[in-house]
C-alpha cells in the first residue's frame, strides 16, 4: 500500500503545473457533486406510512339508519347520543326489529297490514307506558314477557315484508307520532291488548 502512495506521489511530482491544476479542479468537482447528493437526499420528505387503523375520530361505530330513518344501534349510548324529545329513551337494535317481526309473524300473519301495524303498536305503547307496565320499558321485554304476547317465537322465519313493516311503525314511534286506531279493530288509544281469530284482531286498553 505505501509502495502504491510512493509511486503516486512520484507520478503527481512529474506532472507540469497545469496538469496538476486540471487534476486537482476534477477533484475538487467531485467531492463537491458527492457532498451535493448527500445533502439533497437528507432534505427530501420521507414518504408518510399509511396505517390500517382509521383515525380515532372515524374509528367509533355509528349507528345504522334504514332507508325508512328509523335510527338503529349497536352499541350503547353515549352523552352525545342523548334521546331528543321526539325520540324514545331506549336505543332500537336491528334485534328489536327481527323480534317484532317474529311476533307479528306469530300473531297476526293472516291479517292485513294495517291491522299488522296496531300489533306493532301495543308492544311499543307497553314500551312507553310505564305504571303497570314498567317491567315492559323494552322492546325485548315486553315481546318476550311470559304470557303475554303467545305468537312470538324466536324460531319464527322473519318475513321481509313484515320486517319492513315493523321499521315503518318504528320510525313513525321515533318521530313522535301517535298511536293509530282503526274503526272497527282499534276505534280508540291507548290499547295494551288484544285477541283474535287468526284473520283479525280486536285491539283495547285493559284485558
Amino acid at each position: 500500500m505505501q509502495q502504491k502512495l510512493n509511486t503516486i506521489k512520484e507520478w503527481f511530482k512529474n506532472l507540469n503545473s497545469l496538469q496538476r491544476t486540471i487534476i486537482v479542479a476534477f477533484a475538487v468537482v467531485a467531492v463537491t457533486a458527492v457532498l451535493t447528493a448527500c445533502v439533497l437526499h437528507s432534505d427530501r420528505p420521507q414518504a408518510e406510512s399509511i396505517s390500517d387503523t382509521p383515525p380515532a375520530s372515524t374509528a367509533t361505530t355509528a349507528a345504522q339508519v334504514p332507508a325508512t330513518g328509523v335510527e338503529i344501534s349497536d352499541s350503547t349510548t353515549t352523552e352525545s347520543d342523548a334521546p331528543s324529545a321526539e325520540t324514545p329513551e331506549t336505543p332500537l337494535t336491528n334485534s328489536d326489529v327481527t323480534m317484532l317481526a317474529r311476533m307479528v309473524w306469530g300473531e297476526a300473519r293472516g291479517c292485513a297490514p294495517e291491522e299488522q301495524r296496531l300489533v306493532v303498536w301495543t308492544v311499543l305503547q307497553r314500551v312507553d307506558a310505564g305504571g303497570v307496565f314498567a317491567q315492559y320499558d323494552t322492546i325485548e321485554a315486553a315481546v318476550t314477557a311470559p304470557g303475554q304476547f303467545v305468537g312470538y317465537d324466536e324460531n319464527h322465519p322473519v318475513d321481509s315484508d313484515i320486517y319492513n313493516l315493523c321499521l315503518d311503525v318504528l320510525s313513525e314511534w321515533q318521530s313522535g307520532a301517535e298511536p293509530p286506531t282503526h274503526e272497527i279493530y282499534a276505534p280508540t288509544t291507548p290499547y295494551y291488548f288484544f285477541d283474535g281469530d287468526g284473520r283479525h284482531n280486536w285491539f283495547r286498553e285493559e284485558w
